[in-house]
């Protein structure tokens, strides 16, 4: 059976346009995340954000992050006084953000905090560390890849 051009040209039409119908349908599934809900609030505080970062980077000693066997450690400065640290942790999982953690800082008298993540999902999660220390605000931002 042999095709005339016309109706060569007509299947490859047809078969463009259900092609596009497909993207269409399958783009109105996906999930869109938005990095957050209102967006433009936080734009409108985010000098407050650069001068907590600044900060952040003139301490002589920064706080650290390491993730060992599931468990996340944070050291703090030792020239600061544990009972005067508080704050906010935040896990944000880039990918979802339903499946974001928000946990308080709370410091030892070694200045650490250990928090156990036994049931933290596999992959790329970015660590923000919004904390205080005698009513003076500091932020650092850290990358954690659960593997």
């Amino acid at each position: 059976m042999k095709f005339s051009w016309g109706k060569k040209i007509t299947v490859v039409y047809v078969l463009f346009v259900l092609f596009l119908l497909l993207a269409v349908l399958f783009s109105f599934k996906q999930d869109l995340n938005l990095v957050t809900d209102n967006y433009y609030e936080k734009e409108l505080e985010y000098q407050k954000q650069i001068d907590k970062e600044k900060r952040a980077a003139l301490l002589p000693e920064k706080p650290t992050m390491y993730f060992n066997n599931k468990i996340l450690t944070f050291t703090f400065p030792k020239a600061f006084n544990y009972k005067n640290i508080s704050g906010q942790i935040h896990l944000y999982r880039p990918s979802d953000s339903k499946k974001d953690i928000v946990l308080p800082v709370g410091v030892d008298q070694t200045n650490k905090q250990e928090i156990g993540l036994q049931s933290i999902e596999k992959g790329l999660w970015r660590v923000k560390l919004d904390w205080i220390y005698d009513n003076v605000t500091y932020y650092g931002e850290y990358n954690l890849m659960v593997e």
